[in-house]
């Protein structure tokens, strides 16, 4: 009778070590397959931030041209990195004209 009951108890403990073996088993992917997304999302998250960077730095372009080139009873110039906007020659003096009223730069350099 003892010998069955030391055999029984012997069955219990490999299957409750089976079971733990399967469950660190499943912990370890789980813990794993976590940090795989985790890697994934903060890629995805850099990529993200530097097309909004260059994104900006073209519309922050676009918009000085946009204000360069609308303004009202002006007339503007362009050259490779810059817009001069010049002022209205029929409401000022001649001499005042020759100078350009406002520069818009289109690029980030000092």
């Amino acid at each position: 009778m003892k010998n069955k009951q030391a055999s029984a108890s012997g069955v219990a403990l490999v299957i409750v070590l089976g079971f733990l073996v399967i469950i660190s088993a499943l912990a370890v992917a789980f813990f794993s397959s976590i940090s795989t997304e985790l890697k994934g999302a903060r890629t995805f998250a850099s990529g993200v931030s530097t097309r909004q960077l260059a994104d900006g730095a073209a519309n922050f372009v676009m918009a000085q041209i946009r204000d360069a080139t609308a303004r009202e009873n002006a007339a503007w110039a362009s050259q490779p990195g810059m817009i001069r906007v010049y002022r209205d020659t029929t409401t000022t003096p001649p001499s005042a004209s020759d100078k350009a009223e406002a520069f818009y730069k289109l690029y980030s350099s000092t």
